[in-house]
């Protein structure tokens, strides 16, 4: 039995605290290496037979201190010969129902005991148990290192099947949602182009790998039916995922968004080509939902800084914005011009 003044005038837990693990080398440049922590356990404990006593009274109050990530506990028992560990294993053995902290901890420090006997196991996981119990990171590490053989309390035993069962029904369900995911996505390709469209542009969750190069088959009719708003979007879509899939069909993409550039321009200087230039420009801000891209090339030469300050602070954050995203050489000049004289926002 180990008394309360043996506990607390222990030496080894003071090393113990101050003593990390060091790495598998026997020299090391970062943490010393074991000779250099062998070196330090042996100042500490010159003479052995003090070591082992220290060791021998150890109990659960006192690991409960040590973190288990710097716990040097394992160095030190390998320090020692088979015989000797043996003893200080008894040792601990003859309490360890009274004392679970202890218990865990012999477990931790021989890799949930991985060379003791198969009784010694039992009852350290039986004495453990209520700890274990309680952590489901302690059960998920018990079952990767404990022998498939080793016999488990009840109570344990229930609480690591309910944890393989949850697991079960997590790939399970991970399992079901991936291929309600895949068969929605190859669904796609069994629909019109035009009815394909719309979902491929509002399911934001589709990514790069998940696109199917058939997705992208369609005629020049099909691309005719697309407005200007999506024809944007698909060529958005395939430029940000680089989407080698949708090749051919960005070609024709490409193809529309000038079309499509064009009749707006043309339509705009139709009707309002008569104005003057300033107010041509004044009326496409206000209309927010203009791209740049439709604005006639011709009006970028006036946009000057005088003409940017009879615009609302709105309008002039609007057309920044514009000006910002524009893929367009001609209004990319408008906003490194405008831009270097802070007069744009």
């Amino acid at each position: 039995m180990t008394s309360i003044e043996d506990s607390a005038n222990n030496r080894i837990v003071p090393f113990l605290l101050d003593n990390p693990a060091p790495c598998e080398r026997s020299v090391c440049t970062t943490c010393g290496g074991r000779l250099h922590f062998l070196l330090r356990l042996r100042q500490a404990f010159p003479n052995e037979d003090d070591l082992v006593k220290s060791l021998k009274t150890l109990t659960g109050t006192d690991v409960s201190q040590m973190r288990n990530d710097q716990n040097c506990m394992p160095q030190v028992l390998n320090s020692l010969s088979e015989d000797v560990r043996k003893t200080i294993l008894e040792s601990w053995m003859q309490n360890i129902m009274n004392d679970r902290d202890l218990a865990l901890a012999i477990l931790l420090w021989t890799q949930y005991g991985k060379s003791l006997p198969q009784s010694m196991v039992y009852e350290l996981l039986l004495a453990a148990e209520s700890l274990l119990i309680s952590s489901r990171k302690l059960r998920d590490n018990l079952r990767k290192l404990l022998q498939i053989l080793t016999e488990l309390p009840p109570g344990l035993k229930s609480a690591i099947e309910k944890d393989m069962c949850e697991e079960e029904e997590k790939l399970k369900a991970a399992y079901l949602a991936a291929k309600e995911r895949n068969d929605y996505l190859d669904g796609l390709a069994s629909i019109s182009f035009t009815e394909r469209v719309p979902r491929i542009l509002v399911d934001q969750s589709i990514k790069y790998q998940d696109w199917r190069e058939i997705w992208s088959i369609c005629t020049d009719g099909d691309i005719e039916t697309l407005k200007a708003e999506d024809v944007q979007k698909l060529i958005d879509l395939c430029e940000a995922n680089q989407s080698y899939r949708w090749t051919d069909a960005l070609k024709k993409l490409y193809d529309k968004r000038h079309q499509l550039r064009l009749a707006a321009i043309e339509r705009f200087r139709h009707q309002y080509g008569q104005m003057n230039p300033h107010e041509q420009l004044s009326l496409l801000i206000r209309n927010l939902t203009v791209p740049i891209e439709h604005y006639p090339v011709e009006l970028a030469q006036y946009v000057t800084p005088h003409w940017l300050e009879t615009l609302t602070k709105e309008e002039r954050d609007h057309f920044s914005e514009l000006l910002n995203h524009t893929h367009l050489r001609t209004w990319k000049k408008v906003r490194e011009r405008c831009g270097n004289d802070d007069k744009i926002t």
